[in-house]
């Protein structure tokens, strides 16, 4: 049996009642993984996050690497697709916990409400490439290689998770609305660049570290943010919070359709919705 999924717009024409209704279950499906963590997400010191991030991303992989060589030794797919959509939707959920330092810190920030919608939203971009791999290993078009490299594909959305829920967090805790990202290695990858703002931008124009390049993890970019009351001014002028998270979700998918089709790994762009 499918479960529903509204989509945004139908999300905005929901009652009240039934809009907290639905965040309800999202906000219980993220205390599930909370509780069902050995990590301590809500007390995870600053500095130490990134490193708990990584710890994450691997144990994800950990937890797909069998179903790759269960559906390569002929294996349903079925199971596959299980397999790693229940890896990758606990470490976006875990990501996001770790973010905003725990299902109670999501409960009290202003943009909690946002940070779960946004959750739900990277899940399901996630599952439905998941859902466009599986096809394609059963129509053959995928190598050996390529079939081992989903793990960690589909790990990277972890980090883009946890870096799209400390943007929301700040904009939360300190009302950041602009950041810029800068080049802190001599010999970056071929994507970073293409990433670098060296100016103050929108936080609709910063790609998080470690998400669409190459580089993966070995990230070493850094984001600086603040807040602009002059781009406060302008931002409500031009819409409410969810608005603004809504043009951020829409920016992150066009990054990634842009970073796929000039890598040509797995996916038409169309691919991604």
């Amino acid at each position: 049996m499918e479960t529903f999924q509204p989509t945004t717009a139908q999300l905005e024409r929901l009652p009240e009642a039934a809009y907290a209704g639905y965040l309800d279950i999202s906000r219980a499906l993220l205390e599930q993984a909370e509780q069902a963590s050995s990590v301590d997400v809500a007390n995870v010191p600053e500095d130490e996050r990134e490193d708990a991030i990584a710890d994450l991303r691997r144990e994800a992989e950990r937890q797909m690497d069998p179903a790759v060589d269960e559906v390569l030794d002929g294996g349903t797919l079925a199971q596959f697709e299980k397999t790693v959509a229940d890896a990758v939707s606990t470490g976006l959920l875990l990501a996001l916990l770790l973010a905003f330092g725990g299902s109670e810190s999501i409960r009290q920030s202003q943009t909690g409400r946002s940070g779960v919608l946004n959750a739900r939203t990277l899940i399901d971009s996630q599952l439905r490439a998941l859902r466009r791999n599986a096809e394609r290993i059963g129509q053959g078009q995928l190598s050996e290689r390529q079939i081992r490299d989903i793990p960690r594909r589909r790990s990277l959305g972890i980090r883009s998770g946890f870096s799209s829920g400390r943007i929301l967090e700040r904009m939360g805790s300190a009302f950041h609305n602009e950041g810029i990202r800068r080049l802190t290695s001599a010999h970056p990858c071929p994507d970073c660049p293409n990433y670098e703002r060296l100016d103050w931008v929108s936080l609709d124009e910063i790609v998080p570290v470690a998400t669409y390049c190459v580089c993966g993890s070995n990230c070493k970019c850094q984001v600086t943010t603040r807040f602009n009351p002059q781009r406060a001014l302008q931002d409500l002028l031009g819409g409410n919070l969810l608005n603004q998270v809504q043009r951020r979700q829409q920016s992150m998918l066009e990054f990634e359709r842009d970073y796929l089709r000039r890598h040509n790994w797995l996916y038409k762009a169309d691919d991604i919705q």
